[in-house]
């Protein structure tokens, strides 16, 4: 029932904030690396994430890999060990315009759904469906370009839709990730 009653009041805050969103709407790219030690232990995720707002709200899209290299008997090959992709909706709220004047930041919370996979000790693929929240920080550098920093955590669909708290994942790779990124926007 909590997730019917936020997927609720989320539908209604979007809705009244369409037209404010036309009128300035924003895309925004970024290319960033990660770090999330329970999905790929030792090495750094490398991703790609797209962002479509106006005002506070905004929509993004993003995925990341780990790669590793695999000696054969062919030679050398590279294999994805790890990725994610994930929908978020982004809340990056207005009130703290007077902050940007003296201090350059711009805070913000998301939440989303997405998908991560892994290979296993036995080089066997795991894929798990979830749920991330998490909250971040972008500094402008210039009009259009800007650096990016957040923490997100994941925990298994399952467990977010479980209000009895009874389902438990052991093998889904909880865990902080966090992220470092350089953004490009256009627009608004």
């Amino acid at each position: 029932m909590r997730l019917v009653s936020l997927l609720l009041g989320t539908g209604v805050y979007l809705s009244l904030a369409a037209s404010n969103a036309a009128a300035q709407s924003r895309l925004s790219t970024e290319l960033f690396v990660a770090r999330n030690g329970a999905l790929a232990p030792g090495s750094s995720l490398y991703g790609l994430g797209l962002t479509f707002g106006g005002g506070p709200i905004a929509l993004r899209a993003s995925g990341a890999a780990a790669f590793r290299t695999r000696s054969t008997s062919q030679g050398e090959s590279i294999d994805v060990d790890a990725w994610t992709g994930e929908v978020d909706l982004v809340l990056q709220p207005g009130l703290l315009d007077a902050v940007g004047v003296v201090l350059p930041l711009s805070p913000y919370v998301f939440g989303g759904l997405g998908q991560l996979s892994a290979t296993d000790f036995d080089g066997f693929r795991q894929r798990w469906t979830g749920v991330s929240y998490g909250a971040g920080v972008a500094v402008p550098l210039a009009r259009s370009l800007g650096i990016t920093g957040e923490a997100r955590y994941r925990l298994p669909l399952s467990e977010a839709l479980d209000e009895s708290g009874a389902t438990f994942q052991s093998s889904f790779p909880r865990g902080w990730e966090y992220r470092f990124g350089l953004s490009i926007s256009l627009g608004g």
